[in-house]
C-alpha cells in the first residue's frame, strides 16, 4: 500500500496545527494585556529596522538542484523568493511585546517578516522531505540544518534531522544537535530537548 498520500496529509496537519497554535498563543496573551492607547509601555527606545537582524540566506542554500521533482522545484522557487524579503523569527513574542520592543511603527513590517518565517519553516521541511525521498540526503540535511540554525521550534524539523543523524551513524553531528537543543532553554523547546535527548541515548552517546 502506498503510504505517501497519508504521510503528506499527516505532515500538512502537523504544519497547520503548528500555525494555529502559534496564532492562538499570541491572541491569548494579547487578550490579557491592555491595548491601544492604554497599552503599557516598557520605556524601551524604539529600534530602527537597521538595528534588527533579519535572517540571512547563504548562497549554497539557494543553488539549483538537479531534479525534475515538481515539489522540489516549486519549494526552491519559494525559498528564493523568501531570501529576497525580510524574514525574522519572533516566535515566543506576543504582539504587544513586539510593539514594546521594536515600536508601533515597525510592528506591521515585523509581523509580516515573522509570517514569512513560518512559511520558511514549512518550505524547508517540505524540501528536506522530498530530497530524502529522491535520494538527495545532503541537500535534505542542508535545509534542515539551516532551519535549526534559525532556532525554529518546529518539532518535525528537529526530528527529521536527528533521525537522519541516528540512522546514518553520525554520532558527532547528533551530539552537536543535542547541545544545540540544550542551549535553547525556553519552555517552548521542552519537547525538542526531550526528543533529541532520546535520540542521543539511542545512539549510545551516554556513558
Amino acid at each position: 500500500m502506498n503510504l505517501l498520500p497519508l504521510t503528506s496529509i499527516l505532515l500538512f496537519c502537523v504544519i497547520l496545527n503548528y500555525a494555529i497554535r502559534k496564532s492562538n498563543i499570541r491572541d491569548r496573551d494579547d487578550s490579557l494585556r491592555p491595548s491601544g492607547k492604554n497599552r503599557h509601555k516598557t520605556g524601551t527606545p524604539e529600534k530602527t529596522l537597521s538595528d534588527i537582524h533579519f535572517i540571512s540566506f547563504p548562497a549554497d542554500l539557494l543553488t539549483e538542484i538537479t531534479t525534475e521533482n515538481p515539489k522540489i522545484i516549486d519549494n526552491l522557487t519559494t525559498l528564493r523568493r523568501l531570501a529576497k524579503a525580510q524574514v525574522i523569527n519572533l516566535e515566543g513574542m506576543t504582539n504587544d511585546e513586539i510593539r514594546d520592543t521594536y515600536g508601533d511603527s515597525n510592528f506591521e513590517t515585523l509581523s509580516m517578516a515573522d509570517q514569512r518565517y513560518m512559511t520558511l519553516c514549512r518550505v524547508l521541511q517540505a524540501l528536506s522531505e522530498e530530497c530524502f525521498k529522491n535520494g538527495l540526503p545532503d541537500e535534505a540535511e542542508k535545509f534542515l540544518q539551516f532551519a535549526v540554525d534559525t532556532n525554529t521550534d518546529f518539532l518535525p524539523i528537529w526530528q527529521s534531522l536527528g533521525e537522519y543523524y541516528l540512522d546514518s551513524g553520525r554520532s558527532d553531528s547528533l551530539r552537536s544537535l543535542y547541545h544545540k537543543a540544550l542551549s535553547l532553554s525556553e519552555e517552548r523547546f521542552d519537547k525538542i530537548r526531550d526528543l533529541i535527548e532520546n535520540l542521543y541515548n539511542l545512539c549510545g552517546l551516554f556513558e
